[in-house]
């Protein structure tokens, strides 16, 4: 699944109900803020029930989860095991295998995947210099060299903009949904670099969008701030593209070069925001 929000609280939901790690991975402030009826107390009640039984070495499939917890879990799961099997990224149809493979691991396109990406291009001249996917090309390794510093400006972007979303009551509190959030940022910015070396800029599926969105619906993920911080990656990006280019002497505003490549990448982080402020 390749949204961190989806893998975070998976952790969680997937672990089996007989398994003594369910005691120690479920926090009490992520289950009173998610599921509302089911209080640090009950929660503590529950844990306690749970360790004494199985000190007893009675099967801990006896101990019975608090049904606030097993309903949502279990939509939880639903929704990722299908969004699992049809992710939001157009797999197959942006870039071929190469880009399917990246996405399935959770990477950016390596040299050699941009290597098999221009043999496999249809209309794309081969020269190395000034071609259209030459020019998206590069751009994709600005991105790739630059992402931390990217998402890392997003994040404080993010920070700036929504006080107090990472503390108590906030959108991303506690620290894991949080760093649930910078992760997505990470995934997101290879998508639109698997985007721009294919030249797809609408990279996404409706089935796999409206699937992600049911699941940040059920998460609670602050859509908002997720617009926002996609919002800052596009325009880190440009910086960083734009300092390229300026150092070879061209504009990012050209039809030729980086600019050229930019302007792929560009529609690919515009198309994502708009599927994000769909939500």
């Amino acid at each position: 699944v390749h949204c961190s929000f989806h893998v975070t609280f998976l952790l969680v939901a997937l672990t089996p109900i007989h398994s003594f790690a369910f005691v120690g991975l479920v926090r009490p402030n992520v289950i009173s803020r998610q599921y509302g009826s089911f209080s640090t107390s009950e929660f503590n009640a529950f844990r306690e029930k749970r360790i004494r039984l199985s000190n007893n070495k009675f099967p801990l499939r006896t101990a019975s989860v608090p049904p606030e917890f097993a309903a949502v879990s279990q939509e939880t799961i639903r929704l990722a095991k299908l969004l699992k099997a049809r992710p939001f990224f157009e797999v197959g149809v942006v870039g071929g295998s190469t880009c399917t493979q990246a996405f399935s691991d959770k990477r950016h396109l390596s040299d050699a995947d941009l290597d098999a990406l221009r043999v496999v291009s249809l209309h794309d001249d081969y020269d190395d210099d000034g071609t259209p996917f030459s020019a998206r090309r590069k751009v994709v390794e600005i991105l790739r060299a630059k992402e931390d510093e990217i998402v890392a400006g997003a994040r404080s972007v993010v920070l700036e903009r929504f006080v107090g979303i990472t503390g108590p009551g906030g959108g991303l509190y506690p620290a894991s949904r949080s760093e649930a959030c910078w992760r997505d940022f990470c995934t997101f910015l290879q998508c639109v670099c698997y985007a721009t070396a294919a030249d797809v800029p609408r990279f996404t599926n409706a089935e796999g969008a409206a699937l992600m969105r049911q699941l940040y619906t059920e998460l609670h993920v602050p859509l908002d701030a997720m617009v926002v911080g996609v919002t800052a990656l596009r325009d880190l990006s440009r910086q960083r593209v734009c300092a390229a280019a300026e150092a070879a002497g061209e504009a990012a505003e050209e039809r030729t070069g980086l600019g050229r490549g930019w302007k792929v990448a560009e529609g690919a982080f515009d198309h994502l925001i708009a599927v994000l402020e769909q939500f």
